[in-house]
């Protein structure tokens, strides 16, 4: 086979060497990467004089014991090297030493070093050279971007995100469109996996890279956004890895910090500081044991924090006289009705004017208190007004003292006002390595990456009360240790285990009071709940936290916790019936918007069931969120290079997953909130994943091939609820209705004594079916064909496949965890009836009265991995021996995507996941680089491409049945232009070093707009889904630097951080009735709520920073 495939290349070699300027490329450093962390180093030795292959030369890497010795051929290769810079030494008697220095090896990469001796008339004689990196690196199979250490310390970025964007094929959108994050080539943004030193750290329930890695400790970061190898899995687009360094025989301090406070506008109160420190443990034993450390923090506010408004908005009470100063004119008169500052006679003595109370037909039963009817100064309801607007509302000021800027004194939130949003982001990382080599060929490496994230995001409803608003933590832990023995010059072996634990938490934080404990859960006596849950008997002064919209208060006089007919009630509008969602007096400390009577949550009374006042509360964010996922992974794979040409590596994985999930939703809500109690969500479960991969790389003379096959195996380890089947439950030997739930005491639940499962037709009970088991083969091939020194092309094809994210397994299921150790401990307190009434009910395993959602997606363990299958070509060429082309041609086939699929059932309906979509991206990459001579280089690079699809993300379906539900439509099924979809985009990278230490970096990326839907007022569809498209986008960051060395001690480096150089107004979002950002067709949108700064991008902004580097 091999013959046949070498001539079919001879074959095309003619017709691409007579047209090479035809074809250009991408990266010169492209190649294929695997999942390892170490390189091999090959060349040849021979005679400078007359070019005969030397025998048994001694070829070895400075400052290690890694080395080998030349064959008959000439011939030597060094496998299991680390990535990193080395210095390539070869030694031979009568010869001249030659070391070659600066060779970069990069993980699993073949790099060539060859080496010319020359016969050497005094002992000791040494000759040294600078290593020249090859622009066509002949081992490529597939498209790769390698960054190493020194690219990032001269690129405006800080974290591997900052560089994600300027990678061609790859594209991040912010728009609303389903699924926000990175995409790969027309993928979802769940479809990239990512890893730190080979170890997988995605957060394997939401999604998305967990550990992140200090920018010091990067050794070197790889994007794959070609086919890979078949020792990835768990990936369909793409493969980010983070390779971390390690200590060297030196010591080597650093320190960077650096600050955005000047400039009103420009301060976000960011700072950042990062160190590292590295060398050996015993200095006089360099190889025995070395240890790196870097850790950084950074604290910031966010573009947002000072939201600068562009249109006057809401007014207030400026000269605080309680009165309206401005709007239309109208005629003051005494109108027959009570009015704000109208004398009153306060007959219960209740400091406020009591409104007429009635019965259910309407008779009156007490009338409401006097008052003196009188002009009061005040627009009244009834009073005649000259519309100037012509709609038909009285256009007056707005009598709301908000306190913006927290100085005590009320602002106008006029064009240029300042509001303090109280947005926030911090984050420390910490990574530490220490490398053990007690033996020559035995190396051990012990790892960690830490990481802890706070921020709170800006909101829309807690504007005005940001301190309310919900705030997200997550801490992250990886934990490794790697074994690697090396058996003898060809053959090693690697053995490694690690723990991956990642924590999430979603809740209010509010100084003073007890929501969260210091632990981020959810405390257990933030309410006090009767133990069968009878909202009748709350008394006044119970500490619940009642966080409601506005009711009328009424007399609950049959006690059962809700308004019926017949009770009497406080009229409180005048409507003469029981409303709920009344509109109630302006308070200290609301602001309102005068357009729409849009209220931003803040201060209301807190009322019981007989209409008692109990205390005023404040809106604050009341449902809170808590998973954690603990993955311990065990791996071995065996690395044996048969001969010159084969490299053959086989490799298992062992994933042994602890999932926990805990949503508690609207706490506090209850009767006069969300129409049901509070809703909690708990789950607990321990999939298994496993994986076994072989592969081969054959290095020819004039051909590499990577064939590989890959077989994995999930096992989900969980029942498989079917809400379309009879759902029942089995305890003491009875067979229960779900309506039977109730009867059944908690402590049978906590000890695990009742059964759930299905009832079928002739009344016996049979147990839900476990979830299959599910496994794929993967075979992967990758071929790279050099037909000269400056001209080489390669083709990748493959199958790959993810699981779904966990959430979209087990979420909505309660399967598998009420009572007992299921509980959290933040609920510990809570007695076992107040568990059971909060996550009990009559649908479980479901986990709650499902008529308050509509038709809720809910996870299903049965569902199957998600496949796909690419295809790529690339071909290679230097113009010039400055100038590199490349062109890069792709399509991707996108298969058993999940979607949400409605189904009827008793009572309610549902939505299951379930394996039904498809989608497809195709596209090509053409770039042009100048290699860096005369102190300068650049790149730029054009993308095509387009993603369709029938859906943008798993819940489009079920999104499309709402609104046909909400319209009266039939939602059509057809293929569609994907959200990310972005058919054009420029990558643009400059780099200028002067050899005085100046130097300039910028990094550009622009874009088409991406795809909205357009919309009527009231939301219906009047064209295609994502047939409308917003503005492009163009972002360009730089760095500039000058660098300052004392002596041969210590480098000091001034820099300025610069994101979006020329300050464009890019446009993240739009209204889809309009395609603006800042206007809306829809009545209801008041201009407050029509203003979402985060619709737009960020704007200029510059970091002032010094590094300094010591050795």
């Amino acid at each position: 086979m091999v013959s046949i495939i070498k001539l079919f290349l001879a074959l095309t070699r003619s017709l691409i060497m007579g047209k090479k300027n035809l074809f250009l490329v991408i990266f010169s450093t492209c190649s294929m990467l695997f999942a390892g962390v170490t390189g091999k180093l090959v060349g040849t030795v021979t005679d400078a004089s007359t070019g005969e292959p030397l025998i048994g030369v001694n070829v070895v890497l400075k400052g290690t014991v890694l080395g080998a010795a030349s064959d008959k051929n000439g011939d030597y290769f060094i496998l299991n090297i680390s990535a990193g810079s080395y210095t390539a030494s070869a030694s031979y008697i009568g010869y001249k030493t030659t070391s070659v220095t600066d060779v970069r090896m990069n993980a699993d990469r073949t790099t060539t070093v060859n080496f010319s001796l020359e016969i050497s008339a005094v002992e000791g004689e040494e000759v040294i050279v600078e290593a020249e990196r090859p622009v066509i690196v002949r081992d490529q199979t597939a498209t790769t971007v390698t960054i190493e250490k020194e690219d990032f310390e001269n690129m405006p970025i800080n974290s591997y995100a900052d560089i994600i964007d300027n990678v061609a094929g790859v594209i991040e959108n912010d728009n609303g469109g389903g699924d926000d994050g990175i995409h790969v080539r027309g993928g979802r943004s769940g479809e990239t996996a990512y890893l730190v030193d080979g170890f997988y750290v995605k957060d394997i329930i939401n999604g998305g890279m967990a550990t992140d890695v200090a920018r010091g400790g990067i050794s070197e970061l790889s994007i794959i956004t070609g086919s890979f190898d078949a020792e990835y899995g768990q990936a369909m687009s793409g493969i980010i890895n983070i390779i971390t360094r390690e200590g060297g025989a030196d010591y080597d301090l650093s320190f960077r910090t650096s600050t955005d406070q000047f400039g009103e506008k420009n301060n976000w109160n960011t700072g950042r500081i990062e160190g590292t420190a590295s060398g050996p443990i015993i200095p006089t034993m360099p190889n025995l044991a070395t240890f790196f450390i870097s850790a950084d923090r950074k604290r910031t506010d966010g573009r947002l924090k000072n939201n600068f408004l562009p249109r006057a908005v809401l007014k207030v009470d400026e000269d605080g006289d309680g009165v309206y100063d401005a709007g239309e004119s109208w005629t003051d008169v005494a109108n027959g009705q009570y009015d704000i500052g109208e004398g009153f006679t306060d007959a219960n003595g209740n400091d406020m004017w009591d409104h007429a109370v009635y019965d259910s037909s309407g008779d009156l039963i007490s009338a409401a208190e006097s008052w003196t009817d009188v002009a009061n100064g005040v627009y009244d309801v009834g009073e005649v007004f000259a519309d100037a607007d012509g709609d038909g509302v009285f256009d007056g000021d707005v009598y709301a003292l908000a306190d913006i800027d927290g100085d005590g004194i009320a602002e106008p939130l006029k064009k240029g006002a300042k509001e303090i949003t109280g947005t926030y982001n911090w984050t420390d990382r910490l990574m530490g390595k220490l490398v053990l080599r007690p033996i020559n060929n035995l190396k051990i490496t012990l790892g960690t990456n830490i990481q802890n994230y706070e921020n709170r995001g800006f909101s829309m409803n807690y504007r005005q009360l940001p301190e309310r608003s919900a705030v997200s933590w997550q801490e992250s832990k990886l934990m490794y240790g790697r074994l690697n023995y090396t058996f003898s010059e060809n053959m090693f072996v690697t053995l490694s285990y690690s723990k991956n634990r990642v924590e999430n938490w979603t809740g209010p934080k509010v100084p003073g009071e007890s929501f969260l404990n210091d632990n981020h859960e959810l405390y257990s006596d933030i309410f006090t709940i009767p133990d069968d849950w009878d909202k009748s008997i709350l008394d006044p002064g119970s500490e619940f936290k009642w966080l409601s919209y506005y009711a009328e208060p009424y007399n609950d006089s049959n006690e059962d916790g809700a308004y019926t007919d017949g009770e009497d009630y406080e009229d409180m509008n005048g409507d003469r019936q029981y409303s709920w969602g009344v509109f109630v007096n302006l308070r200290e400390g609301d602001a309102y918007d005068n357009t729409s009577n849009y209220e931003f949550y803040g201060s209301y009374p807190i009322v019981n069931n007989s209409g008692d006042t109990i205390r005023m509360g404040y809106s604050t964010y009341h449902s809170y969120y808590n998973d954690y996922s603990e993955t311990v992974q065990y791996e071995g794979a065996l690395t044996w290079q048969v001969n010159k040409v084969h490299q053959i590596k086989s490799g298992f994985t062992q994933k042994n997953h602890k999932l926990f999930n805990f949503s508690a939703i609207s706490v506090g809500g209850g009767y006069y909130g969300v129409s049901s109690d509070p809703s909690f969500i708990l789950w607990e479960k321990e999939p298994v994943e496993s994986s076994f991969y072989i592969r081969d790389k054959m290095e020819f003379s004039d051909l590499v091939i990577n064939i590989g096959l890959r077989y994995d195996i999930l096992d989900p380890k969980s029942e498989y609820a079917d809400p379309t089947e009879n759902i029942g439950f089995r305890y003491d030997g009875e067979v229960l209705e779900t309506s039977d739930l109730n009867s059944i005491d908690f402590d049978a639940f906590a000890a695990g004594n009742v059964e759930w499962g299905y009832i079928d037709e002739d009344g016996s009970f049979r147990p839900p079916d476990k979830a299959s088991v599910k496994a794929q083969w993967s075979p992967r091939i990758g071929m790279g064909y050099p037909v000269t020194e400056n001209t080489a092309f390669h083709f990748s094809y493959g199958h790959f496949f993810k699981y779904p994210d966990y959430d979209n397994m087990y979420d909505y299921t309660n399967s598998g965890g009420i009572g007992g150790e299921g509980v959290p401990s933040g609920l510990a307190g809570l007695g076992s009836n107040n568990i059971f009434n909060l996550t009990g009910n009559s649908m479980y395993p479901f986990p709650f009265n499902l008529g308050d959602w509509y038709i809720p997606p809910v996870g299903s363990p049965n569902i199957k991995p998600e496949r796909a299958i690419q295809y790529e070509f690339g071909l290679r060429t230097m113009l010039t021996p400055e100038y590199l082309m490349t062109l890069t041609l792709f399509y991707n086939d996108r298969h058993d995507y999940i979607s949400a699929n409605i189904y009827d059932a008793d009572p309610s309906e549902y939505a299951i996941y379930e394996n039904m979509d498809y989608a497809n991206s195709k596209g090509f990459e053409l770039g042009l680089r100048k290699l860096f001579t005369q102190n300068f280089s650049w790149e730029v690079f054009y993308s095509y491409s387009r993603a369709e699809g029938n859906t943008n993300n798993e819940t489009s379906n079920w999104y499309a049945a709402y609104l046909s539900s909400v319209y009266g439509t039939h939602p059509v099924h057809r293929t569609i232009t994907m959200a990310w979809d972005q058919p054009h985009t420029l990558n643009v990278r400059f780099d200028y070093q002067h050899p005085k230490g100046f130097g300039l970096n910028v990094l550009g990326n622009m874009g088409s707009g991406l795809p909205y839907t357009p919309t009527d007022a009231r939301g219906r569809y009047i064209a295609d889904e994502n047939s409308g498209r917003m503005p492009y986008t163009a972002i360009f960051d730089a760095k500039v630097y000058y660098d300052l060395k004392i002596q041969n001690m210590a480098q000091v480096r001034f820099y300025l951080d610069i994101t979006n150089l020329f300050d464009k107004e890019n446009i993240a979002n739009v209204f889809n009735s309009t395609g603006q950002p800042d206007e809306s067709l829809n009545p209801n949108n008041s201009p407050m709520w029509k203003y979402r700064p985060y619709y737009y991008g960020a704007p200029r902004h510059i970091e002032l920073g010094i590094s300094v580097g010591l050795r």
